[in-house]
């Protein structure tokens, strides 16, 4: 009986991720990052609007860290496209990661993260993640060297939106590939690790 439930579980929370509506990366990171005109210069946790963000929510609201550096957080998982090719997993869209992170009046800074994915690349820039896509940006550090795993960090800007800071790092492991994106505003950029030796 336990094993039905947990099959039940299974199901429900597949199909529950499968229609997810899917999302372009640079979409996401759009939505995620303040508009200039807005008066809070932080993000909204959509407690009460759950829907604001296509991302499928692990709880209902936010949680408290004992880490200083996170404070609050929400996790989430997305179906994530890059430049409209979904990556896939067992037949199923890839579920990406999502973290927001600040204090309890809102997020300041965010990291979306992928599963392992043969599909995925290493060295990936962010030219090659926004192809097509209307943003300056300034390559403000390149820890590229070694071609298993690595960042760029870049200044970006994207028309309405507030500056970020962006790194896009990456992990070869065999033939797959993580990649992770971790966003931050003026107020965090700070808590970015910079050091190429981690």
């Amino acid at each position: 009986m336990k094993v039905l439930h947990v099959v039940a579980f299974l199901l429900i929370t597949s199909v529950g991720f499968a229609q997810t509506k899917k999302v372009e990366l640079f979409d996401l990171m759009k939505l995620l990052i303040q508009d200039t005109s807005e008066y809070s210069m932080i993000g909204d946790w959509a407690v009460s609007t759950p829907s604001k963000y296509p991302v499928k929510w692990e709880t209902s609201g936010i949680n408290m860290s004992d880490d200083i550096n996170i404070n609050f957080y929400r996790n989430g998982k997305a179906n994530i496209a890059i430049n409209g090719k979904t990556f896939m997993t067992q037949n199923k869209p890839m579920a990406w990661k999502i973290m927001l992170r600040g204090p309890r009046m809102g997020f300041t800074n965010f990291t979306i993260t992928s599963a392992a994915n043969a599909g995925l690349q290493t060295k990936k820039t962010i030219d090659s993640l926004f192809a097509n896509k209307k943003f300056d940006y300034k390559l403000l550090k390149d820890c590229s060297k070694n071609p298993a795993a690595g960042f760029y960090f870049y200044q970006v800007k994207i028309p309405k939106k507030v500056t970020a800071w962006i790194k896009i790092s990456w992990v070869g492991t065999g033939d797959n590939c993580i990649i992770q994106l971790d966003c931050y505003d003026e107020g965090s950029k700070n808590l970015a690790n910079l050091n190429c030796g981690r």
